[in-house]
C-alpha cells in the first residue's frame, strides 16, 4: 500500500494507506515502541479531542511529575502522590489505601493501613461538619478497635433490616427499645 513518512533515522512517522493510523517506525520500517512524545514540557499540545479510546500507562501532570494515576500492571490502577503509592485497585477490586497489597479476607475489600499506630475511616455530610471533631469514625489504634459518633445524635445497630440496639447521645443503651430512659433497657418484643 500506499504510505507517507516524515522524519529521519530511528524517529520517523508513518501514514499507511488503509490502516487508519499513524506509527512510529524506523527506516527500516520496523516497529518504534514508545518512541516519540507529542510535544514538550515548554511545547505543549492546547486540547486533544477523541471520537475513540486512549490508551496509556500513566496519566499525570507536567508541573507536577511525581503525582500520577498508573496502569502499568495488568488490571490494576495506582494513585501516587509525592513519590509514594497512596491506592491502588487491584485486579479483584480491592482498595488499599496506604498498602500496595489490599488484603482479600471476605471477598472485595477496602484495606486502609497506616505506618504510624492508628488509620480510620471518616464519614462526615452537611449535617455534621468536617472537622476533627465532627462525623462518624471506625478507628483502630494500635491493637484496639473504635466506633465513634462525633456528633450529639445516637448509634444504631440492626440485623435482619431491623433495630436489635441503640446507644443514645447520653451513652443509654436500648436492646430491644429505640428509647431508652436509664443507662441499660432490655425489652422483649410481646
Amino acid at each position: 500500500g500506499q504510505y507517507l513518512r516524515i522524519g529521519s533515522g530511528d524517529v520517523g512517522v508513518m501514514f499507511q494507506d488503509g490502516s487508519n493510523a499513524i506509527e512510529p517506525r524506523t527506516t527500516a520500517d520496523a516497529n518504534r515502541d514508545a518512541a516519540i512524545s507529542l510535544g514538550a514540557s515548554t511545547n505543549r499540545f492546547k486540547d486533544l479531542y477523541l471520537s475513540g479510546a486512549a490508551f496509556a500507562n500513566y496519566v499525570g501532570s507536567a508541573s507536577d511529575t511525581n503525582t500520577n494515576i498508573a496502569f502499568d500492571t495488568a488490571d490494576t490502577i495506582r494513585f501516587t502522590n509525592g513519590a509514594s503509592e497512596r491506592m491502588r485497585i487491584d485486579a479483584a477490586g480491592n482498595v488499599g489505601i496506604g498498602t500496595s497489597s489490599p488484603s482479600a479476607t471476605y471477598g472485595t475489600n477496602l484495606h486502609v493501613h497506616s505506618t504510624a499506630t492508628s488509620s480510620a475511616i471518616k464519614l462526615t455530610n452537611s449535617s455534621t461538619g468536617t472537622g476533627a471533631s465532627d462525623g462518624f469514625e471506625l478507628f483502630g489504634s494500635g491493637v484496639n478497635t473504635y466506633l465513634l459518633n462525633r456528633e450529639a445524635g445516637f448509634m444504631y445497630f440492626g440485623t435482619n433490616n431491623a433495630e436489635r440496639m441503640r446507644i443514645d447521645s447520653s451513652g443509654r443503651v436500648g436492646i430491644g427499645t429505640s428509647n431508652p430512659d436509664d443507662l441499660l433497657v432490655l425489652s422483649k418484643a410481646t
